[in-house]
């Protein structure tokens, strides 16, 4: 089974580890890196980071991809007027995945 984190900001958790997820907070770019280079060295296989942070980390982002076994993926942030949407569907694909909702925080 894959080892799967998830780094963002604390409004977008409570889907996540609903989800079973590990989590890493992070508050601003030098927390969503240093939480990126965690997940690393921990060997998380799949690190789902959101876009609210990986805009700014973009460049990083790609160097971990290419010389890591880590495969980092973007998700919807909360900043976003379209997030809302997008974490609404990623909430009804939870639901036909695990048959009920992940807990609301």
């Amino acid at each position: 089974m894959a080892k799967i984190c998830f780094i963002g900001e604390n409004e977008a958790t409570g889907f996540w580890r609903g989800l079973g997820t590990d989590v890493l907070n992070a508050v601003d770019e030098k927390t969503a890196r240093n939480n990126i280079r965690l997940a690393v060295e921990q060997h998380y296989d799949l690190i789902y980071i959101t876009k609210t942070f990986a805009v700014m980390l973009l460049d990083f982002i790609e160097k971990i991809n290419l010389n890591s076994d880590s495969i980092i993926t973007i998700v919807p942030g909360v900043e976003l007027p379209s997030s809302e949407l997008s974490l609404k569907k990623l909430r009804q694909l939870s639901i036909k995945a695990i048959g009920s909702p992940p807990p609301e925080e």
